[in-house]
């Protein structure tokens, strides 16, 4: 755990008074986010940083390093089995270390962490004063939840995360965890989900894609479907009976400021539908988390179809040949419309697919010149391969790689281009030319951050090639590095590769993610 840093600091948090903050740098070497805890002081004095929670980052350090990473809309239980070992590594003078009661941060009912990504809101409002101590996107907020909330955050975490923001006034959810709380779940009760989702065991849930809204606007229903997301929504269809068809929302609109929330009844067996509207103000839209195709309905006079709100979702009833339809034309990525109503138009139900991704890498920012990064594919690397510098202590390995622009043209025959080789041999020929030159980037690094010591850091290369431009850029920290000695050194070892590209037939943009780190403390195994 050499390049593990964990950064503590105590702040004080409107609502919250003092709390302690933690930021992960170094979880990046394997392939996982960095991570952010901010946890309401368990004691008065402050004198004692609780390192419960370093525990459980070491933890996520460990697994991610043998390929079991945390992403968001994720879960993680807290490790009580290697609570002393990691203690053992923080701190050799702690073999007195006793936790005999499986307590996690003084109660009994803690019990994991729930992972999700800051949205605008909270970027906007709870961590607007707090940039300087952040990770830079993308990184995840851990929050701590109890026993009775984890199968909610296995088998509908949107549910846990809207029903957490109703409770405590936070849209979507708070970012500070209270150690002594209550939790807003008590046992699962009669709910839909017991016959959407094994309840029991886990073996399966309702399936729940990146993307999709579901929204009421007024008397209407809108669920957009991403074009991305086809064969997702294919399988779930494929393993569907002949009469139900459903699935949920992962994420949650940030367009919308109103959402359907399941809220447990007065006798905690059973769950009713709640409209919340976070901004205080009405609403005419209104986002649900998942959707049921019932194909059970029959046809009268008067209706072609129903909806109905159940908990936080919506259960819209047709008959079988519309069902038939609608499997048909979402095969077929055919936009759907379904209205309810005989003798009015004013209640219809449209299914549409969107062509944009604007799920994908929400309020990411380019490390290099800080352009949007929002809607771009992204791909990470677990096992790439180090470049260590020819005299020193540290290293270099491709972590990551947003592909912002690579069309299919690119692909055709005509110009005989590998999209995956020639990432292979960029991203190679990047690490060559780069490694002899971390002592030269290093230094520009902290000069960037404003840094004195050494900390793991991310490089950034973009590479752009069409008919009318061929060229490349580096930089760190939102800045472009314009550094003689590193430039030249990318000269020789990229321009050649660059010659081998037939222009004219390729149009690609994409951005390489490096990192650097020390191995100082690691067993030598030199590239």
């Amino acid at each position: 755990m050499a390049n593990l840093r964990v950064n503590v600091t105590l702040k004080e948090i409107n609502n919250f008074g003092k709390c302690w903050i933690y930021v992960t740098n170094g979880m990046c070497v394997n392939a996982q986010d960095e991570l952010v805890f901010l946890l309401k002081s368990v004691d008065s004095d402050n004198k004692y940083v609780p390192r419960q929670v370093i525990y459980h980052i070491m933890d996520i350090y460990e697994k991610s390093s043998k390929g079991y990473r945390v992403s968001y809309m994720n879960h993680m239980l807290y490790n009580y089995d290697n609570e002393k070992l990691f203690a053992e590594i923080l701190d050799k003078n702690s073999q007195s270390f006793i936790n005999s009661s499986n307590t996690l941060l003084n109660n009994k009912n803690n019990s994991a962490f729930f992972y999700f990504r800051p949205t605008k809101m909270h970027l906007e409002m709870s961590l607007k004063n707090m940039g300087k101590i952040l990770p830079q996107e993308p990184y995840l907020i851990g929050y701590l939840i109890q026993k009775w909330e984890v199968p909610w955050a296995k088998l509908l975490p949107l549910r846990l995360m809207l029903r957490l923001g109703e409770q405590f006034e936070s849209y979507p959810c708070p970012i500070v965890s209270d150690y002594d709380r209550k939790p807003v779940y008590g046992e699962i009760g009669h709910s839909i989900m017991s016959l959407l989702s094994d309840i029991r065991n886990f073996q399966y849930t309702i399936p729940q894609i990146d993307g999709i809204n579901i929204i009421l606007d007024g008397l209407n229903t809108l669920i957009s479907i991403p074009e991305s997301q086809y064969d997702l929504l294919m399988k779930s269809m494929l393993t569907s009976n002949d009469y139900v068809f459903c699935f949920a929302s992962l994420q949650i609109n940030e367009h919308v400021r109103s959402y359907l929330i399941a809220a447990e009844n007065e006798n905690l067996d059973s769950y009713s539908s709640k409209k919340v509207n976070f901004n205080g103000k009405e609403s005419q839209k209104t986002g649900a988390c998942f959707v049921v195709f019932n194909g059970a309905f029959k046809k009268n006079a008067t209706q072609n179809a129903k909806q109905t709100m159940v908990e936080d979702g919506l259960m819209i009833h047709i008959d079988y040949d519309t069902m038939t339809k609608l499997k048909q034309a979402l095969q077929s990525m055919q936009p759907f419309r379904i209205e309810c109503s005989k003798l009015e138009h004013d209640h219809v139900i449209n299914i549409e697919w969107s062509s944009g991704d604007k799920y994908l890498s929400r309020n990411v920012f380019s490390i290099i010149d800080g352009r949007s990064l929002q809607g771009v594919k992204n791909l990470r690397l677990a096992n790439s391969i180090e470049y260590k510098q020819p005299k020193g202590s540290k290293a270099i390995k491709w972590s990551q790689i947003y592909l912002i622009k690579a069309d299919e043209e690119a692909q055709i025959d005509e110009s005989s281009f590998n999209l995956q080789k020639f990432i292979e041999i960029f991203s190679s020929g990047c690490c060559v030319a780069l490694s002899p030159m971390l002592n030269n980037i290093e230094d520009a690094y902290k000069n960037f951050a404003g840094i004195k010591h050494f900390e793991p850091f991310r490089v950034g290369v973009r590479v752009e090639i069409n008919k009318d431009q061929v060229g490349y850029c580096i930089g760190m920290c939102g800045q472009v590095l314009n550094e003689s000695d590193v430039m030249e050194s990318m000269d020789n070892n990229l321009v050649q590769i660059l010659h081998q590209v037939n222009a004219a037939h390729v149009n690609l943009l994409l951005e390489f993610i490096f990192y650097v780190h020390d191995r100082s403390h690691l067993p030598n195994k030199r590239k």
